[in-house]
């Protein structure tokens, strides 16, 4: 099978025409313009090979379905959540965390998180976000602390009261290892223990006379077996 190759007048057509058209409809004018039937996956490596590049999207991208915006566009996730385009092909970022970085740079999302004052996830202005560590927001989802009115003063009240039910219990965790710390120091204090001759001694000591105590105690109870059967026996009982 020969390759198709492309002429000079194919690749210059690209150049002039891929910019801002998605893929699908530039491989549709391609072909009315020169005949063919190319698909839409052969027109972007073609595009690719001959630096036309139309910056829309990359089929099979995860997000192909949202087609060219410009940069600085923004769209709702199904989250709730409004979404701004920060570079092109493609790629979107969640807005009040483009906007935060914006005015304070960058954090650990791993241990902070970026809270809306006033509850509204489509109010990504600077003065509604407020960021706090994720395990003083979890807490407050736990105890119930989020409050109804959402005010700036009523949310610093609540903050403040997952802080302090926070320190209560890292004060109580803190005396739970202070426990197992002196059951471990026990434990090591037995095992050196074990190690002295008169330690032994003691507990061999220890072991035979439980040992005598229960052969006794076994002795006797065979021996009262013994008597209940001769009486049983004899007609006694």
């Amino acid at each position: 099978m020969v390759k198709f190759r492309y002429t000079d007048e194919m690749k210059d057509w690209l150049r002039a025409h891929s910019k801002g058209v998605p893929y699908d409809k530039l491989a549709a004018k391609f072909n009315r313009r020169f005949g063919l039937s190319k698909t839409a996956r052969q027109i972007q490596s073609a595009c690719h090979d001959h630096g036309a590049h139309n910056g829309v999207y990359i089929i099979n991208h995860p997000c192909h379905k949202c087609h060219w915006r410009p940069v600085g566009a923004t769209r709702i996730d199904k989250d709730g959540y409004v979404r701004i385009k920060t570079k092109e092909p493609c790629y979107w970022k969640l807005a009040h965390i483009h906007e935060w970085e914006k005015h304070h740079g960058k954090f650990n999302k791993n241990k902070y998180i970026i809270m809306f004052i006033d509850g509204d996830r489509t109010n990504w202005h600077i003065d509604n976000l407020r960021k706090y560590e994720r395990r003083i927001i979890g807490a407050m989802n736990r105890w119930h602390l989020m409050p109804e009115l959402r005010t700036p003063e009523m949310f610093d009240a609540a903050v403040l009261l997952a802080k302090s039910k926070i320190a209560i219990n890292d004060a109580t965790f803190r005396t739970g290892k202070h426990a197992t710390r002196t059951s471990a120091a026990a434990s090591v204090s037995y095992r050196s223990r074990s190690k002295d001759p008169k330690y032994l001694e003691k507990r061999r000591k220890y072991a035979r006379e439980t040992a005598r105590k229960r052969r006794a105690e076994n002795r006797e109870l065979y021996n009262q077996k013994q008597r209940d059967y001769r009486a049983r026996k004899s007609g006694k009982i």
